[in-house]
């Protein structure tokens, strides 16, 4: 029994890491731009670091940020996905009850994250790359700039999708471990009177 509350936690646990960082990266990422957006060099700052500081071009400097972090998260959602479905398939094999609503839920979630990280963001850090090619002719960055922005679309769905799973896993796996009810034995015929 012991060993099953264990697993659960693990599981409630994995489950709110992953929901955690996957609406950290919806919330964070904004911030990051806004924020190199107004950042200007602080002027008491000796001469010779303002060419460090200078922000000659926020969009790109942000998105380095933000990149970087999403590397790191991308590390975490992928590890706690693994421990919330591996916990989920270790438990019935300990007697207990899991649910395949619950399995089906986090496949699916799994699935979102594959297909934004496999598909989508190469294919966004390839166009990122042309983007700020100078070598490229303009009219090849302006339309990697619109696929770019096409695809940032398709991997904020995505991860929104991915985050709503997590959370629709996260609330039904109180009732998905629930411990059915013991069953009751049935009545006994009363002795017949001997006439």
């Amino acid at each position: 029994m012991n060993t099953l509350k264990t697993l659960f936690a693990i599981q409630i646990i994995a489950l709110g890491l992953w929901a955690g960082s996957t609406l950290m990266m919806g919330l964070g990422a904004p911030q990051i731009f806004w924020t190199m957006r107004d950042y200007q060099p602080m002027i008491t700052a000796p001469q010779h670091y303002h060419v460090l500081l200078r922000n000659d071009d926020p969009q790109r400097l942000a998105g380095v940020i933000a990149n970087k972090l999403f590397d790191q998260h991308a590390i975490i959602r992928y590890a706690c996905a693994s421990a919330a479905i591996a916990t989920l398939l270790i438990i019935p094999w300990l007697g207990g009850k899991t649910s395949r609503t619950q399995l089906a839920i986090l496949i699916l979630a799994l699935g979102c994250l594959l297909y934004e990280q496999q598909q989508v963001v190469p294919q966004m850090n390839d166009l990122y790359a042309v983007i700020y090619d100078p070598a490229k002719p303009e009219i090849d960055r302006a339309a990697a700039r619109d696929a770019f922005h096409t695809l940032h679309k398709t991997a904020e769905r995505t991860v929104g999708t991915e985050a709503l799973l997590v959370l629709a896993a996260l609330a039904v796996a109180p009732w998905a471990h629930a411990p059915k009810p013991a069953a009751q034995p049935a009545p006994q015929p009363a002795p017949a009177d001997d006439a």
